[in-house]
């Protein structure tokens, strides 16, 4: 029920940092198999500068980061509420979408267009049937991860 997936804690998650498409499969797979109906969402743009706050990950304080993407899960709760699955930010978790749309992309500041979000949202299932993770753009010219 709702209280469940409230009471769900980002500590008993699976997470490595910088891995969130990856963070994001293993919360989608514990919720589908709960009975969850919830989806992945990648975040980001044709820039691949995407400006979020509340991210953990911050050294303002704000807790803007500027990614080249981002990943969360979307989850329906019984009573029909949208919920958010972040594993990187400050703000609840879960945290209701109004909430964190308004907070996470600054609805009260104006975001440079360059740094805009687009959201492309995949259902759990289809995105356990496709997903394999490239991490070439993480690998930096002496053969070294950035990450």
């Amino acid at each position: 029920d709702t209280r469940e997936l409230a009471a769900m804690e980002k500590k008993d998650m699976t997470y490595t940092a910088c891995y969130c498409e990856e963070n994001v499969y293993m919360l989608c797979k514990k919720l589908r198999e709960d009975g969850v109906k919830c989806w992945a969402v990648w975040i980001s743009n044709a820039n691949k500068s995407v400006a979020v706050w509340r991210q953990q990950n911050s050294q303002s304080d704000d807790g803007l980061c500027i990614w080249d993407y981002h990943v969360i899960c979307l989850a329906v709760s019984p009573t029909g509420d949208i919920l958010v699955y972040d594993l990187d930010t400050t703000l609840r978790f879960p945290c209701p979408l109004g909430p964190y749309l308004s907070e996470a992309f600054n609805a009260e500041e104006a975001i440079k267009e360059r740094f805009q979000p687009t959201f492309r949202v995949v259902e759990a299932d289809d995105f356990f049937a496709t997903f394999s993770s490239d991490r070439s753009h993480m690998v930096r010219p002496d053969g070294s991860y950035s990450a």
